[in-house]
């Protein structure tokens, strides 16, 4: 898949993009992985037997917020999104085994 090259004209603007604007412009380029529906992500787990305190504990978040992200209620962001998208992976290549 070709990524889209961003050329910021610095030298029309004078500063810098604050780091939004900037990282905006690069997402451009990439695809974004999507999450699976807040159903799927309790299948998921359960499916391979993990409880929610314990994938709390490999994501670095509370139980509390994992409950959350199963009843549709919220949803990760930053860094925990793509650790989680990174757990769920695995998950499914457990199940697939």
């Amino acid at each position: 898949m070709p990524i889209d090259l961003v050329v910021w004209p610095w030298h029309t603007i004078g500063t810098m993009p604050r780091t939004t604007e900037f990282d905006r412009l690069i997402a451009r380029g990439t695809r974004r992985r999507e999450l699976p529906t807040a159903d799927r992500l309790r299948a998921l787990r359960e499916a391979v037997g993990v409880s929610q305190a314990d994938q709390a504990r490999a994501l670095g978040v509370s139980a509390s917020c994992v409950s959350r992200w199963e009843a549709g209620l919220r949803v990760p962001r930053g860094e925990v999104r793509d650790r989680y998208l990174d757990l769920l992976a695995k998950y499914r290549a457990a199940l697939a085994e």
